[in-house]
């Protein structure tokens, strides 16, 4: 279960990646209006969608592994996770 940040919540009704993946099949991501953030290697690409009347975000990354993959976001999701970029919990780098 992610972290919820004060003041944030998850979903009531959050989707399991099944209905995430049934939703992707169903969004043309070629004709969803995306915008950059950030530039070269570390750049996303991120679009918000409606689906089924249910806000989604997407992201996708020019460097990821597999190429073309897009992650989907719920609104709740979405917030947890700006909540925890803005407040540094992904800035750390770990020996591997």
């Amino acid at each position: 279960m992610p972290r919820v940040p004060p003041g944030h919540r998850l979903d009531s009704a959050a989707m399991d990646a099944d209905a995430k993946r049934r939703a992707l099949d169903a969004i043309d991501v070629e004709r969803v209006e995306w915008r950059r953030y950030g530039s070269g290697d570390g750049a996303l690409d991120v679009a918000h969608v409606e689906h089924d009347g249910e806000p989604l975000t997407l992201m996708r990354s020019e460097q990821s592994s597999p190429p073309g993959v897009v992650l989907v976001f719920t609104a709740g999701e979405w917030d947890a996770f700006t909540a925890g970029a803005r407040d540094g919990e992904f800035s750390e780098t770990f020996d591997g």
